[in-house]
């Protein structure tokens, strides 16, 4: 607020202008404008909001910041306000180094002692794709639901539409026959609005043609919280 109002007239007193000052405007107007036209059209869409996709606005509020700190004009105060916003920081960060916000970690373990070349691995939902896919063995054949598509990334466009028009029995098909004498590993969650039963459908599937084992379950002590099923490849029939 001081940074967009504020002004310096000596070492104890800020004059505020409500018509902004000049140094600021812009960048509040900026700003301020993506911020609340990206707000509205996500509640017009229905969709969800994280605190993190507002990051992009997050570079205009460090400048507004920065200049109200400049309307202190007394070095001694100026200094200890950097020191406690410095100070704050760093508080604020000690969850991001020290908390896990998903489970890939445990999921990718499992995968990285257990699987074999060649293994199956297949996401649903595919938003659980990335941060395991970038920890697990790369020799293995990682897709997901509904198109086989990278687990490296999510695909957004058509979201919704797309796994309308998806099979998840032609799916489960193919998959089965895609891992051929491989095992096929399975990574799933609950609680995605986009997959309300298809994830529970595909492990079903997988399980009246292979034995399912639960490798590990969904912990909701994480913000993202994949379990991780195995589907050993059946036991060749003896002649």
């Amino acid at each position: 607020m001081l940074g967009l109002f504020g002004r310096a007239t000596d070492e104890r007193r800020i004059e505020l202008d409500l018509h902004t000052q000049p140094g600021a405007r812009w960048e509040a107007i900026v700003g301020g404008a993506t911020l609340a036209v990206a707000l509205t059209l996500n509640y017009l869409a229905g969709g969800a909001f994280q605190s993190r996709y507002s990051a992009v606005v997050f570079p205009f509020f460090v400048v507004l910041v920065a200049r109200g700190v400049t309307t202190l004009s007394d070095p001694r105060v100026r200094a200890g306000v950097v020191a406690l916003v410095v100070g704050l920081g760093f508080i604020g960060g000690i969850r991001n180094v020290f908390t896990d916000r998903t489970e890939a970690g445990e999921v990718a373990a499992i995968l990285r002692a257990h699987a074999a070349p060649g293994d199956l691995v297949v996401y649903c939902p595919d938003q659980l794709g990335p941060a395991v896919h970038r920890l697990a063995p790369s020799d293995l054949d990682q897709v997901t639901y509904p198109a086989f598509g990278s687990a490296a990334f999510v695909d957004w466009v058509d979201y919704t539409a797309r796994l309308a028009r998806a099979d998840p029995v032609a799916f489960a098909h193919d998959a089965l026959a895609r891992a051929r004498d491989h095992t096929l590993w399975y990574v799933t969650s609950p609680g995605y609005i986009t997959h309300p039963v298809v994830c529970d459908t595909l492990s079903s599937l997988f399980a009246a043609s292979r034995r399912r084992e639960v490798r590990l379950g969904p912990n909701e002590h994480f913000f993202e919280h994949p379990g991780l099923q195995e589907f050993p490849a059946p036991a060749p029939v003896s002649g």
